[in-house]
């Protein structure tokens, strides 16, 4: 099942959730390593203590997130947010009437 992205999703805030998703699967997380099997094609058939030992990186745990809520790489994700971001635009006011 994927995760849904927040109506404004924020790009750091993924970043540190990979960031957390890789400290816990380090630490032998149970739950961490079914999200690498279940979402990293080269984990797809590992045991959890193989997922473990296979020496993942960071760029490996945001494939993980990306691949969570429905994008096919990191890369794709970052665009997207990127893109939401860039239509948010600068808000201003010339006047206030009440």
């Amino acid at each position: 099942m994927a995760n849904q992205l927040p109506a404004r999703p924020n790009l750091d805030h993924l970043r540190r959730q990979a960031k957390v998703l890789l400290a816990q699967l380090k630490d032998g997380n149970a739950s961490a390593a079914r999200s690498f099997i279940q979402h990293l094609p080269e984990a797809r058939g590992m045991t959890p203590k193989a997922v473990r030992a296979a020496g993942y990186r960071l760029a490996d745990a945001q494939s993980v997130v990306a691949r969570q809520t429905g994008f096919a790489s990191w890369p794709a994700l970052s665009r997207y947010v990127q893109q939401l971001r860039a239509l948010e635009g600068d808000w201003r006011f010339v006047s206030l009437e009440i």
